[in-house]
């Protein structure tokens, strides 16, 4: 995977530079944050989507992209080790995907999305 400015082509912002390479990975902000604690815990259960944007241009860079989804996807599922979050203790994370992902010019960009549900436990309650 290429490179933007010597760093990893991942972005949890956008826009991303119009400079940077395909494929792109995009990590967007929590689409849930579902607290689900009770008296002697805290719990949650975090939604979050990772997106990946590539070129369209060749079969080759299209299933550059595809194969970058499916790591994202192979790099989180079940695999509580893949992050760790300050105060809490990672239970699990699930993943669903890759899917389709829109773009705004399909015959020159392709798109895949990963979404992750993670669901964390406080160290300490």
């Amino acid at each position: 995977m290429p490179d933007y400015n010597g760093n990893d082509n991942v972005f949890s912002r956008r826009p991303i530079p119009v400079d940077a390479p395909s494929p792109q990975i995009v990590i967007g902000p929590d689409i849930s944050n579902i607290d689900s604690g009770g008296l002697i815990d805290q719990h949650l259960f975090i939604k979050r989507d990772i997106a990946i944007y590539g070129t369209n241009d060749t079969a080759e860079r299209y299933r550059l992209t595809e194969a970058v989804a499916f790591a994202v996807r192979n790099l989180f599922h079940r695999n509580k080790k893949a992050i760790t979050v300050s105060g809490w203790n990672v239970v699990n994370i699930w993943t669903v995907g890759p899917t389709f992902a829109p773009v705004d010019t399909p015959d020159k960009d392709v798109a895949r999305n990963v979404r992750l549900t993670i669901e964390l436990i406080a160290a300490s309650f």
